[in-house]
């Protein structure tokens, strides 16, 4: 390496204006911490590193404190101080004792993350976790120390996957979450996150809601899938260019044919309640408070959650048989189970209802659609949908003050009485008092 002799005081300016040699390295060190220093190699990386004797046998040894600009100079001057304290208590900076900890790789420490998340977060989305780290981070980052991954491998991982640009931020999210909590149990430095300055790709805004007139086709459909029936979804229908195959294809394959009731009842539901799929689908009788016009639930994707349910969504609760030996509401064809698939009598009523002429419509833009009722046509401020959908407030605003049950209640009914007046073709909006 090519040292420079005069030091300077390492700053963000100096630290920059440092020039890049043409071949190997160049380390300039800093006049302020000796025995600090930033290592500039050809390639343009630059690292803070601390340069000592070992205590016992004198062998020199360079430590690598962090990569700029992912750590900074402040940041890299504290930990050689930190260093030089440990160097001054005759203990090797990077001692065994240290060691045990960095040398830990990522596939060791991160279950250990999981493990401390369990409890603080959802079931679902902890098992999200899991996924996303088995399947896209465990064999890119697994083998890596903690202290390895930095800001540049997270940035060429997150670029060589623009084709998958949501799951690619998402992954990176989780990653910046574990750097941080990696932070505070010392397996890296803290301020550290090599996620902070990785780009993220745009995300094109996902769902839509349905105006009054497709509700009111959606209600048609409804209505023909449990009384005439309706054709099956064209593009889930089994396709086969094979002749002899095709010539056994049953002439009635694209001629309508009546849903099964407890699915249409829970889609309905989805639509009248504005709840998640596997939340209506899951839904217990040991939840539901007929009574009171509530359902509590315990597991969901903000925890536990009291849901006031208006009088046209608690009918349909109301309708649905109780089998002995099955728990839940919308029940399944197999014993004790719930509904398991609700997918392919969505698609033939957004088919029947032509919900897709214009643009997509997801099964979860029922909820969007719900939510747009509530905000925009009868002025529900956010506090009173949170708690009608089970969202999750965030800010200082959201600990103060709590929206009474009564007026959840009333607002619950107005908006289901509202859609289902569009779905049977009444487009009279009730207002809540």
């Amino acid at each position: 390496a090519n040292n420079l002799r005069e030091p300077v005081k390492l700053t963000k300016r100096t630290v920059e204006a440092a020039k890049v040699p043409a071949t190997g390295e160049t380390i300039v060190w800093d006049s302020h911490v000796p025995l600090f220093g930033l290592r500039v190699y050809s390639t343009g990386r630059r690292n803070f590193i601390y340069q000592y004797r070992t205590p016992d046998t004198r062998r020199s040894r360079r430590m690598i404190l962090g990569v700029y600009p992912t750590i900074t100079t402040e940041q890299a001057r504290a930990l050689a101080v930190t260093a030089a304290a440990r160097l001054a208590e005759g203990r090797d900076p990077q001692g065994d004792d240290v060691d045990a900890v960095q040398r830990r790789t990522l596939a060791e420490v991160f279950p250990e993350y999981l493990a401390e998340r369990r409890g603080k977060i959802a079931p679902r989305t902890l098992i999200e976790y899991q996924r996303v780290w088995e399947k896209l981070l465990a064999p890119t980052f697994g083998k890596l120390r903690v202290t390895a991954v930095d800001e540049a491998t997270v940035a060429r991982w997150h670029a060589e996957r623009r084709a998958t640009p949501i799951a690619a931020n998402r992954a990176v999210d989780l990653v910046s979450s574990f750097s941080v909590w990696a932070a505070r149990r010392g397996y890296r430095a803290k301020h550290t996150n090599p996620c902070e300055g990785v780009e993220r790709y745009d995300e094109v805004k996902r769902g839509r809601s349905l105006s009054v007139e497709e509700y009111q086709r959606l209600g048609v459909a409804f209505q023909l899938a449990g009384t005439e029936g309706i054709r099956p979804a064209l593009k889930l229908r089994k396709q086969t260019t094979n002749a002899t195959k095709q010539k056994h294809r049953p002439k009635t394959a694209h001629l309508p044919r009546k849903s099964n009731p407890v699915i249409l009842d829970a889609l309905r539901f989805l639509t009248l309640a504005g709840w998640r799929e596997q939340e209506a689908l899951t839904l217990r009788w040991d939840a539901v408070d007929l009574d009171r016009g509530v359902a509590v639930l315990t597991d969901t994707k903000s925890g536990r959650s009291e849901r006031p349910l208006g009088t046209p969504a608690l009918d349909i609760l109301r309708a649905q048989s109780r089998v002995e030996g099955n728990p839940f509401v919308f029940v399944g064809e197999r014993a004790g189970q719930h509904i398991a698939e609700v997918k392919y009598t969505w698609a033939s009523l957004k088919q029947a209802a032509k919900l897709e002429e214009t643009a997509p419509f997801r099964l979860h833009d029922l909820r969007h659609s719900f939510t747009t009722v509530a905000r925009d046509e009868m002025g529900l401020g956010d506090h009173v949908i949170a708690r009608l959908v089970g969202h999750t407030l965030s800010g200082q605003t959201s600990r103060y003050g709590e929206v009474r049950d009564a007026t959840v209640r009333t607002a619950a009914n107005a908006i289901a009485t509202t859609i289902d007046r569009y779905l049977t073709g009444a487009d009279a909006k009730v207002m809540p008092r």
